[in-house]
């Protein structure tokens, strides 16, 4: 049985998450972010035959986030989610392949930081919570065309600043001699669990270890709170970046786009 969250069943859904994998972190980041009744984010209980969650669900602007143990009716959920106005769903590779089997999919690693890392200071580099989400968007469009091209500034300036008005996201900058050359994010964030994302450093400073600093900096400062940090790569060629910033790999995400839908 697929539940949608109404009020009654918002404390079902506060309860597991944390029960299904570390896409359940961004689903309750979500949650945490929006609330259940928002209208921005829907979400979904999974439920086995004696009314047990065995999974989550959450859809923001048509793209799914599923977190599910193993046992999950897949049949139930692939018709469910072909069904449900979704663009894509996403998750642990290993879910999204049994719902999909036979559907081209994008896939790239996780991975996950047990230990902090050592970190040294350096009077000409300062790393600082953003001050301006503007100059950081600058930077995210500037390192990467693909942003570019597919992010709405309002949209996404909105979302930064709730985010980090209520400490529910952290951005951090690198600056250089009062010059801002590297970004990193946690960007979903869990009780256990804090999830970077919005790596970025400009074109012409790139091969000087700016984002690793930055990174390391943010799973510092994850660690300090109590929280593991975790990284869904881009793509396999980023692992190495990754590894080289004190990260394990912990599987793989993936994702499935019906036809069309590439943002």
């Amino acid at each position: 049985m697929i539940r949608f969250v109404t009020p009654e069943w918002e404390s079902e859904l506060i309860k597991n998450c944390g029960q299904f994998g570390i896409f359940d972190c961004k689903i309750y980041s979500q949650y945490q972010t929006y609330g259940a009744q928002s209208g921005v984010v829907d979400f979904w209980l999974v439920q086995d035959a004696q009314g047990h969650t065995i999974g989550l669900l959450s859809r923001l602007e048509g793209r799914f986030t599923a977190a599910a143990k193993g046992q999950v009716d897949t049949e139930e959920l692939s018709w469910f989610l072909q069904r449900a106005g979704s663009r894509s769903v996403e998750g642990e590779q290993p879910l999204i392949v049994r719902l999909f089997p036979d559907r081209e999919q994008i896939s790239a690693p996780i991975l996950r930081q047990d230990r902090p890392p050592d970190l040294q200071a350096s009077a000409d580099r300062r790393i600082i919570e953003a001050e301006r989400l503007s100059d950081v968007f600058d930077l995210l469009c500037k390192s990467d065309p693909q942003f570019a091209n597919q992010a709405d500034y309002t949209a996404w300036l909105a979302e930064a600043s709730h985010k980090v008005r209520h400490r529910l996201a952290h951005i951090f900058i690198l600056k250089i001699n009062h010059l801002i050359v590297s970004t990193a994010s946690i960007i979903f964030l869990s009780p256990r669990r804090a999830i970077l994302a919005g790596v970025a450093t400009h074109p012409a400073q790139r091969g000087r270890g700016y984002g690793r600093m930055a990174v390391e900096h943010a799973c510092r400062y994850a660690h300090q709170q109590g929280q593991q940090p975790w990284v869904f790569a881009a793509n396999d060629g980023l692992e190495a970046f990754y590894t080289g910033c004190g990260f394990s790999p912990a599987g793989r995400w993936a994702r499935m786009e019906w036809e069309g839908d590439k943002g």
